[in-house]
């Protein structure tokens, strides 16, 4: 898909992961500021879906968001030659985590989801809540709670990278509660 920073992305389809990405607005007398840059990668999995890799090209840290399908993650991997070290689940159903086992094993690589989700998310190494910040190599996500699709769903959203992994919460019955996620 190609770099998530500068200006206008717009939306891309509503799937699974989906990603969010706005328009960077500055003053003209404003420089742009250097900001981490991340790379993501769209590719289809499931018979209906979307899988999507988010990679810091400084450090090489590489995160699919949710895990949906193994082998079009790790066809997605090796077509990308970025490795996988992180697993960020934006919810609990089956489409989102069902890969984890067999990612972990194969890359050893970390999950991290919503605290109040880790009961239902076999392998979360790492858990995380509204308002906290995680770090992807350089580039620093924050956590946004969008309960609505779940009770314990989140989005991803880097907004020195002008980009937001929303998962379920921008589909038609779940508008209510992503509305948190474009206000913020």
């Amino acid at each position: 898909m190609g770099r998530a920073a500068g200006k206008i992305c717009g939306v891309a389809a509503i799937v699974p992961a989906m990603v969010l990405m706005t328009e960077r607005r500055m003053s003209p007398k404003q420089p742009e500021a250097e900001m981490p840059v991340l790379d993501v990668h769209m590719f289809p999995c499931l018979s209906d879906n979307y899988g999507v890799l988010v990679h810091d090209p400084v450090s090489g840290a590489t995160a699919s968001i949710d895990a949906p399908d193994a082998a079009a993650i790790e066809a997605a991997v090796a077509e990308t030659g970025w490795g996988l070290s992180h697993i960020l689940v934006t919810h609990h159903h089956w489409d989102h985590i069902g890969a984890v086992p067999a990612l972990k094993e194969r890359f050893g690589c970390r999950v991290v989801g919503a605290g109040n989700d880790a009961r239902r998310i076999d392998g979360i190494d790492e858990t995380v809540a509204d308002g906290d910040e995680f770090h992807l190599g350089a580039a620093a996500l924050k956590v946004i709670a969008v309960p609505g699709h779940t009770l314990g769903h989140i989005a991803w959203w880097s907004p020195d990278g002008a980009v937001a992994f929303v998962g379920d919460t921008l589909l038609p019955w779940a508008a209510a509660a992503s509305s948190r996620v474009l206000r913020k």
